[in-house]
């Protein structure tokens, strides 16, 4: 995303399933044969997401921090979000990070992959990407108020539909007309935990 004074440059990378392929020979072999040991890392395995984070800490993280210092990025699993303060600073980001990743058997999402305007009061036009997910928001121009009670349009972060939908499908699952047996005690013993944390996470 990018934007006039302050700006962002969000894109989702996607990383490849990898794995490496030794051949050992057995230092003693019972019967004199060779066998073939195949080290595989897919995203199903347990440790996968560690090794996925460790392997994108080297290869994009301190890679971004030593050549685009004057970059602020965040990274969760493989969604990033960089900001750029010009739209061609953005596409010479976006150039340059998936030169790196290709250079580390990896590549950006081509369709995730995109910049977005930051869009607030000062720009009238408009631009093919205006907003973007991330973590269970949902980025985009809003109408917020001032201060001083004047309403103005902001680029602001608000619980994204997805998000939105989960919890409206969690509630419905807890079947609470059919509790009848439960006193209201007892389900905000069983509830309130999960209420609570989605406030404190989307109610800031």
């Amino acid at each position: 995303m990018w934007h006039s004074s302050q700006s962002c440059f969000a894109l989702s990378t996607i990383l490849l399933l990898f794995h490496s392929s030794c051949i050992m020979q057995a230092s003693s072999p019972p019967r004199n044969y060779s066998f073939k040991l195949e080290i595989t890392f897919c995203v199903r395995g347990v440790i996968s997401p560690l090794l996925a984070n460790r392997f994108l800490h080297y290869a994009l993280d301190r890679w971004l921090a030593a050549n685009y210092p004057n970059i602020s990025f965040e990274r969760y699993a493989d969604d990033v979000i960089a900001q750029c303060r010009t739209e061609r600073q953005a596409q010479a980001v976006r150039k340059a990070m998936a030169e790196r990743l290709r250079a580390c058997g990896l590549e950006l999402h081509p369709e995730k992959t995109k910049i977005v305007d930051c869009k607030d009061e000062l720009r009238r036009g408009t631009q093919p990407n205006e907003k973007f997910d991330f973590l269970g928001y949902t980025f985009r121009p809003r109408k917020s108020k001032h201060r001083k009670g004047k309403f103005f349009i902001n680029f602001r972060p608000a619980v994204s539909h997805q998000a939105a939908k989960a919890i409206r499908d969690t509630i419905r699952s807890w079947n609470l007309p059919r509790r009848r047996d439960k006193s209201l005690e007892d389900l905000s013993r069983r509830f309130n935990p999960i209420i609570r944390g989605w406030l404190q996470y989307y109610g800031r």
